[in-house]
């Protein structure tokens, strides 16, 4: 018995690395764009600060704009310390 494919499609999955699966500002996993945003990851970066916590960076630059210099976490004054976009 012999099969032939005509068509196959792939489908993958992918996922941040990182313990804490939500962004504490707009509540939603970061695998997900932030509310301003179509597509994670490229379009929608994590931020990590100087106390560890992680935010989707357009969720942190509201965060700022509303003139918060704290994490919304640990209220210790947050300084971005890398930028994950992949």
């Amino acid at each position: 018995m012999k099969v032939k494919i005509d068509n196959w499609k792939a489908v993958s999955f992918w996922k941040w690395q990182f313990d804490r699966d939500i962004c504490s500002i707009c509540q939603d996993v970061y695998e997900r764009a932030c509310a301003g945003c179509t597509y994670p990851g490229e379009d929608c970066p994590l931020v990590l600060g100087n106390c560890g916590h992680k935010f989707h960076l357009h969720c942190f630059i509201k965060w700022q704009e509303a003139n918060h210099e704290e994490c919304p976490n640990c209220r210790v004054k947050f300084k971005i310390t890398e930028i994950n976009d992949n």
